[in-house]
């Protein structure tokens, strides 16, 4: 069956017009090959960035992380970049969060765990060789992450409805951002 002739297909697209009509505009240069490691610390970064501009005044925030993950086709080649180009490597709609966690957890979840991504504050380095298993944290992750229940994660604030890594990375390319 021809998917232009399918009603389901002509309702969604209708439906997400607009999102879908600068999917393919350029947002910016990727001046190297960049890998699926370096696109996962970037991400943990720009989660560090975003929460320490929102929420950095009034929280002392560790750090920016979580369960990061990239996805086929994994990389982002040199050249233009679109979302579309993004859309697949971060395709998740996880929420970007503020979150408080205890120092156990901080240090299980975070510093002793190889699966987990991020990118430290400068609070964060102070810190991390003296964290009180016993304390309360802040740390900046997505709803992926802050709800998985070995966590241990409170969620206290959402960045923005309807933003997720990959609008991150949007925003940060759309900057001028990898374009060394």
């Amino acid at each position: 069956q021809n998917l232009e002739d399918d009603s389901i297909v002509a309702d969604l697209l209708k439906k997400y017009e607009e999102e879908l009509s600068g999917a393919y505009d350029v947002l910016g240069n990727n001046s190297a090959y960049r890998n699926s490691n370096f696109l996962c610390n970037l991400i943990a970064q720009l989660y560090l960035d975003a929460g320490i501009e929102k929420w950095g005044s009034e929280y002392n925030i560790v750090l920016g992380g979580g369960s990061i993950n990239a996805r086929k086709p994994y990389n982002l080649p040199a050249g233009p970049v679109t979302y579309a180009d993004i859309q697949p490597i971060f395709p998740f709609d996880n929420e970007i969060v503020l979150c408080s966690i205890s120092g156990q957890t901080l240090m299980n979840r975070f510093f002793n765990n190889d699966d987990y991504v991020y990118a430290l504050s400068s609070y964060g380095m102070s810190i991390m060789d003296n964290i009180d298993p016993n304390g309360t944290y802040y740390v900046i992750m997505d709803t992926w992450s802050s709800d998985y229940s070995p966590n241990r994660a409170t969620t206290i604030d959402h960045y923005g409805a309807g933003i997720f890594a990959r609008d991150l990375l949007a925003d940060y390319i759309a900057l001028g951002g990898v374009d060394d």
